[in-house]
């Protein structure tokens, strides 16, 4: 699981993301993102009911992004660091690991520079 101070909580914050961010498209999701001043990247996943009515569905959906987001994480550089909003689509859903990992580092590695 990741860390809570990796995590974006505020809603004042997310929303600032969502209106004022920069976009990056992969096939299993939407990240909006956007320089911060702390010195490490914080992430926060939105699933609504409209991804899917199965609460059991969307926080399965959430674990695995944010396990995956753990995992690449300490590959990042740190050159500058960013708050990421990230919305899955429901194709995510029955996505491989290895699939969503590779959208997950191409996101910290492109977008991210």
């Amino acid at each position: 699981m990741l860390a809570s101070h990796f995590r974006l909580k505020k809603k004042r914050e997310i929303e600032y993301i969502l209106q004022k961010g920069k976009k990056f498209t992969a096939p299993i999701f939407i990240a909006k993102y956007t320089p911060n001043n702390v010195h490490f990247h914080r992430f926060t996943i939105i699933t609504s009911q409209k991804f899917s009515h199965s609460a059991v569905v969307r926080n399965r959906t959430r674990r695995i992004l944010y396990e995956t987001i753990r995992l690449n994480l300490p590959t990042t550089p740190l050159s500058y660091s960013y708050d990421c909003v990230i919305i899955p689509f429901k194709s995510v859903v029955k996505t491989k690991h290895e699939v969503i990992n590779g959208h997950i580092f191409s996101l910290l590695h492109t977008a991210f520079q």
